[in-house]
């Protein structure tokens, strides 16, 4: 009914709210045959809404189809490039089909826009490991371990410095870490290898 008004309007106005009521009203089916027929027509008529394709994308999440909303959230996002919400958001869809080169490209671009984002500089981290980039990922943990303090960040820190042979930062992370707590026989072996080596 919803698409018969939209099709019976006679202003654009009028046409896009009944578009809306359509898509709203699609996202409570599950896997419609009409979901992909009028979401073309929308999208046609509404190129440039990117109400429209946030829709459109919660569609395609909800009938399980990450792929199409990773490809949506792509058009969504170049209208509002430097949104950190839209940003994360791709990363998520980005991470749910796998991509782990677009998320990291995306989230170095989401560090940029929020240099500050404690959990934009760990999520990043995490996603360098998983691409096998551990100097990216030791950056972003140094980061971390020096400006929100927390083990966590230390450890993680402490772990990519001694595989990658960076004993200055090993010296610099393990003696932070004492000032929390005592180190363990393992960790105190860490830091004297790291003083031995380190020029």
């Amino acid at each position: 009914i919803y698409n018969e008004c939209y099709e019976l309007s006679e202003n654009a106005a009028q046409a896009r709210q009944f578009s809306f009521l359509a898509l709203e009203a699609l996202q409570a089916t599950i896997d419609s045959p009409l979901t992909t027929e009028y979401l073309r027509k929308y999208q046609q008529r509404f190129p440039e809404d990117p109400e429209i394709l946030d829709a459109a994308i919660n569609i395609a999440l909800i009938n399980n189809y990450p792929k199409h909303a990773y490809e949506l959230g792509a058009k969504r996002l170049a209208f509002d490039p430097n949104n950190p919400e839209q940003i994360k958001k791709q990363i998520d869809r980005a991470l749910a089909i796998g991509d782990t080169l677009s998320a990291l490209s995306l989230n170095q671009k989401l560090i940029e826009v929020t240099p500050d984002d404690y959990i934009a500089h760990e999520s990043l981290a995490r996603i360098a490991e998983w691409t096998d980039k551990p100097r990216l990922a030791i950056k972003e943990w140094l980061w971390l371990a020096r400006n929100r303090r927390d083990d966590a960040a230390i450890l993680s820190a402490i772990r990519l410095s001694r595989g990658l042979d960076l004993f200055g930062i090993t010296i610099e992370m393990l003696e932070q870490l004492s000032n929390v707590r005592e180190l363990s026989g393992d960790e105190m072996n860490a830091l004297l290898h790291a003083y031995d080596n380190y020029k």
